[in-house]
């Protein structure tokens, strides 16, 4: 089957009920309503943690250790790109308010997008567990609507921390579509995360949720297994069963560059459904490197055995299945 025809009907599938992204995610959709402004707000402090209440005698407490404190650390620079703008509470900003960090993750968002708004815990956790080494530049899609943003960090609790800077505005449009075009940034959610030479070690479009911290995990380890490995394209998972939610760690070895983005990608089929049988295609997504990624199974709901597969575009209509691995979907 000529995989152009296959794609179209994947593609319904994939844009309304897998990739997580939003109405905007169709080129040439038009611009989202956007909604009324949030009652005018001003910037304020996370709430204080309450004190740690005194260890019962005889019982050991600990701290609860974040996902990076066993992560080698490395000197922090600042961020590769020069900026002056503004952020949504009127102050300031240049590169240097990012600080000098390891790693920086530039999101892209929007206060209408649905998928945006379901990742904002996840995302605030996220600057919790990491900001001491990663600097967060979050690009607000909607310009008019600061105020909304503001009222939704403060509904989901985001910290207040000095590197972490939210730009809009008519005021921050040029500084803004600077970035977005260095990065290739064009729908909501999209997410970049760039070492301080400024290198995209990762472009993720669509709602990832837990699996940010993966990705920063695996690229604070220096593990991101940029190199290409030699031999046949391999792919395996971390383990053999998964609960519905959990996310699959994906080890992908033999995979040369130009398999990465439109050239190769991996896609979960029910077990033993022929290999285009597009009507048992549950999700997929291109190739984004060559070492490991990382997939979101909430939009698999009912447990049962499930393929992961591996394909490569052979040229513009045809495309291969290379190789595919099993697992299990439990309730």
């Amino acid at each position: 089957m000529k995989i152009s025809k296959i794609l179209s009907v994947a593609l319904v599938i994939i844009m309304i009920s897998t990739l997580a992204a939003c109405d905007s995610f169709l080129p040439g959709s038009g611009t989202p309503p956007t909604p009324a402004a949030a009652p005018e707000a001003t910037p304020g402090s996370a709430p204080e943690p309450a004190p740690a209440p005194e260890p019962d005698p005889g019982e050991e407490k600990q701290k609860e250790p974040k996902p990076s404190d066993d992560l080698p650390v490395t000197a922090g620079r600042p961020f590769p790109f020069a900026f002056n703008t503004v952020d949504i509470y009127g102050n300031t900003v240049t590169e240097a308010s990012l600080g000098e960090k390891e790693l920086f993750f530039v999101h892209y968002w929007a206060t209408w997008c649905p998928p945006c708004l379901s990742e904002m815990p996840d995302l605030a956790q996220l600057e919790r567990d990491f900001s001491d080494r990663v600097g967060f530049l979050v690009l607000l899609g909607d310009f008019d609507n600061k105020d909304g943003a503001i009222e939704i960090y403060r509904e989901h609790d985001f910290p207040d921390i000095p590197n972490s800077i939210t730009v809009c505005g008519e005021t921050t449009f040029s500084a803004q579509h600077e970035i977005m075009q260095m990065l290739d940034i064009m729908y909501v959610p999209t997410t970049v995360i760039i070492d301080a030479d400024g290198n995209m070690l990762e472009h993720l479009i669509g709602a990832m949720f837990t699996s940010y911290a993966k990705y920063l995990d695996m690229h604070l380890s220096n593990t991101d297994g940029s190199a290409a490995s030699s031999g046949d394209p391999q792919i395996t998972i971390d383990k053999s069963s998964y609960a519905v939610g959990e996310n699959i760690s994906i080890t992908i070895t033999g995979i040369t560059q130009d398999m990465v983005d439109d050239d190769g990608w991996i896609a979960v089929f029910h077990a033993g459904a022929p290999h285009t049988s597009w009507d048992d295609l549950e999700i997929w997504t291109y190739l984004t490197n060559t070492g490991t990624m990382f997939l979101d199974l909430d939009w698999l709901t009912i447990p049962g055995d499930y393929e992961l597969r591996l394909f490569r575009n052979e040229d513009e209509d045809d495309a291969s299945f290379i190789m595919s691995v099993l697992f299990t979907l439990t309730g």
